[in-house]
């Protein structure tokens, strides 16, 4: 079973949706089938994902596991996950997002079979890669901040976009953000 799930906020979003039809794709392709669920730890309602995505999603036969939250992947001792250990989750009342807050059930505890897990999140700037360049200033989010017309961070020469930038957006934003890029790009290198 292939396992994808989303472990930062907000989580089960399109990233998750893309990954599970690749995923599913690449096991017909080359004529495989096994079950790829998506582990979420709200129910389909809190959601952030497009509705037409997930509709797309159940269509091509991606599963969904509703109100489970992934603790740890278990492995063999080749080092291969085997399994997804998870708690149940019940919820809460609302959190910032306005979403229900998931609450990990205590004593919940269940294990998954997991022959591939895809942890499937694109939504915020990698905190290795901000914390080892400090000069790269960032919001308060931990999003890193851009000249919009240039996409050029506050490093000279250093350009970022997509979800690094401002959070979740689509690939349409990110492929608008790398064309601004590289033409700032193509400018300073003149310069050079």
């Amino acid at each position: 079973m292939f396992t994808l799930h989303s472990r930062l906020e907000p989580d089960g979003g399109n990233t998750a949706i893309d990954a599970a039809r690749c995923a599913l794709r690449l096991q017909k392709m080359n004529n495989i089938t096994l079950d790829t669920t998506i582990c979420y730890r709200r129910t389909e309602v809190e959601m952030p994902a497009r509705r037409l995505e997930i509709e797309h999603a159940k269509e091509e036969g991606v599963k969904f596991r509703m109100l489970v939250s992934p603790r740890e992947f278990k492995g063999d001792e080749d080092g291969f996950v085997k399994t997804l250990r998870s708690l149940e989750c019940k919820l809460g009342e609302p959190d910032s997002s306005a979403r229900r807050k998931p609450i990990a059930i205590e004593g919940s505890d269940f294990n998954l079979d997991c022959d591939l897990a895809i942890i499937a999140i694109g939504l915020q700037a990698n905190q290795v890669l901000t914390s080892v360049t400090p000069e790269i200033r960032v919001d308060k989010y931990g999003d890193v901040l851009v000249n919009p017309q240039t996409m050029e961070t506050s490093v000279e020469g250093v350009y970022a976009g997509g979800d690094i930038v401002g959070g979740e957006g689509t690939v349409i934003e990110a492929m608008g953000m790398a064309k601004r890029a590289a033409l700032a790009i193509r400018e300073y290198l003149y310069k050079l």
